[in-house]
């Protein structure tokens, strides 16, 4: 009996690493490096989103500021336009999550971004919800907190060196017409570069917007954003398809980050960025299943587990 349970248990641990073997075989990490080393995309990416958002609120000077000086590769930002045609980084449609908009704005609590000019926007206070909702990362300061404009983040990452580099989200740009261009022209009016440097990543839900990035900025990274909702309805085969043509990477949703997903994009030679994760856990397992680096709320978690230096306290 017992000769059995041990010939069991150990056909048992041949099968496990025969199949960690073919896991790791199937992700193929070294082509996801080789494929950012070809943009001049850091391996493996730090990508602060919406600044580093669990320590402070999201899209704020004080998520920025933290994410930068903790040494972020990108800082992330989703941009929308005011109806005064200012670039604002704001992720929801509404403002009701982030902001006092109900106290300040009452009858429009529910109205979209872009009908609020910026003057309008300024009036709120983008970082009070966070005390309420977090009150062990509650500030003071953060009490007031004002919604940023592309500009004033561009000057957030410019105040240090080196700078971070952007990985910008055009968002809900059905509602903008031309939002592409305004951004690409902001950043090029403040001297940022739009080549192979992998400072600059351009990224989507929307395969339409990323090829307007690419005709404003051809030379780009452009980066697909994939949810679990677009996967099962278009498929990743056609996804990564459409990504290697108009693009240099995807976002893919942690849902869908398998080692054999993975794979197939590296086999497109695509980079291979995972939403949104926070768990040191998962920075181990997606690792080791190929990706190629991380949107997270936890910088410095993530800057710890690759075993890189954070120059400042969070």
């Amino acid at each position: 009996m017992l000769r059995k349970i041990s010939l069991f248990l150990g056909a048992f641990a041949a099968v496990a690493v025969l199949s960690l073997g073919l896991v790791r075989i199937s992700a193929s990490p070294s082509r996801g490096k080789e494929a950012a080393s070809a943009r001049g995309i850091p391996w493996p990416a730090v990508i602060a989103h919406r600044g580093a958002s669990a320590l402070a609120p999201e899209h704020t000077a004080a998520a920025y500021e933290t994410a930068r000086d903790m040494g972020a590769d990108y800082i992330e930002v989703d941009i929308q336009r005011t109806s005064d045609r200012v670039l604002v980084a704001v992720h929801d449609e509404t403002l009701a999550r982030t902001t006092n908009v109900a106290e300040i704005y009452p009858a429009r609590r529910d109205s979209p971004v872009t009908t609020f000019t910026l003057a309008e926007l300024k009036r709120l206070d983008a970082g009070g919800w966070f005390n309420r909702k977090y009150p062990a990362q509650a500030r003071d300061g953060y009490r007031g907190l004002r919604v940023l404009t592309l500009g004033e983040i561009i000057g957030i990452a410019e105040r240090r060196n080196p700078k971070p580099g952007l990985y910008i989200e055009s968002k809900y740009p059905e509602r903008s017409p031309g939002l592409e261009k305004d951004i690409v022209t902001a950043l090029k009016s403040r001297g940022w570069e739009m080549n192979n440097a992998g400072r600059l990543i351009f990224q989507s839900f929307d395969i339409k917007s990323l090829e307007r990035f690419r005709v404003y900025a051809p030379d780009a990274a452009r980066v697909l954003l994939v949810s679990e909702e677009m996967s099962d309805e278009t498929g990743l085969k056609k996804l990564f398809e459409q990504a290697a043509e108009s693009g240099c990477g995807v976002g893919l949703v942690g849902y869908r980050g398998w080692a054999w997903n993975i794979g197939r994009a590296h086999r497109c030679n695509l980079v291979v960025h995972i939403y949104t994760v926070n768990a040191p856990a998962h920075f181990r397992l997606f690792s080791f299943f190929g990706a190629d680096g991380f949107f997270t709320d936890r910088t410095g978690e993530l800057m710890a587990y690759y075993g890189r230096r954070v120059p400042v306290s969070p």
